[in-house]
């Protein structure tokens, strides 16, 4: 499955399909789909279906630098200049732990190299 195949459209706007369960990986998805746009917790909340606060809470948890990204943004977490480059630190660490989730296509065909190992 393709990454643009987990978006469907919903009048008009888009949504990510609802078998990515996990937050973690919704948010994560979204931020993929903008990038290298900044992108707000109210607009990834919109396309996630995640609240402002839980997207938060995604992306301050998963960096587990809570005051730094509170003290960056004044309480309202937004994707600077600065955030954006520690973003893309952030999301190869959630897909990495959710492509399976995603399906076979998405990680294309093992090499020589790692089915002899």
């Amino acid at each position: 499955m393709s990454m643009e195949a987990l978006w469907t459209k919903r009048e008009d706007s888009d949504f990510l399909d609802e078998r990515v369960e996990d937050s973690g990986l919704r948010v994560a998805l979204s931020l993929l789909r903008g990038w290298p746009s900044a992108k707000s917790n109210s607009d990834i909340a919109s396309d996630t279906g995640l609240s402002p606060s839980a997207v938060r809470d995604q992306i301050i948890g998963r960096r587990g630098d809570k005051e730094e990204w509170f003290e960056m943004e004044g309480k309202d977490y937004r994707l600077s200049h600065t955030g954006e480059l520690r973003m893309i630190s952030l999301i190869p660490s959630l897909l990495g732990r959710f492509l399976p989730e995603l399906g076979e296509e998405t990680r294309g065909e093992p090499t020589s190299e790692s089915t002899q190992s």
